[in-house]
C-alpha cells in the first residue's frame, strides 16, 4: 500500500513539475517511450495523461522544451503543431 501512494506522490509531483516547468527531459522521455510500447492500456493511459499536461502548456501560450534523443539535447516548441510533429516523429503518437 506505501508503494501506491509512492507511486501516486511521485505522479502528483511530476505532474506539477510538467505544469510549472514545461520540460520533458531524458529520463521522462524514454519513461513515455517505453509506457506509449507497452502492451497494456494502463502505461499508455499514463504516458498520454502526462503528454497532455505538455499540450495544455501549450495551449496557454506557454513554451515547452523537450529532449531530442537524435541530437541528445532539448529542443524549444512553442505552439501545439510543433509537438505534435515532435511526438509523431519521436515517440510515433500524436496522443
Amino acid at each position: 500500500m506505501g508503494e501506491n501512494n509512492e507511486t501516486r506522490e511521485w505522479n502528483r509531483n511530476l505532474d506539477q513539475q510538467i505544469l510549472r516547468h514545461g520540460v520533458l527531459d531524458e529520463d521522462l522521455y524514454w519513461r513515455l517511450d517505453e509506457a506509449l510500447h507497452y502492451d497494456s492500456a494502463t502505461p499508455v493511459n499514463w504516458a498520454e495523461g502526462k503528454l497532455s499536461l505538455f499540450q495544455y502548456r501549450l495551449e496557454a501560450g506557454q513554451k515547452i522544451e523537450v529532449y531530442d534523443p537524435k541530437t541528445k539535447n532539448l529542443q524549444v516548441i512553442e505552439n501545439p503543431n510543433d509537438f505534435e510533429a515532435w511526438k509523431s516523429r519521436f515517440l510515433n503518437t500524436t496522443a
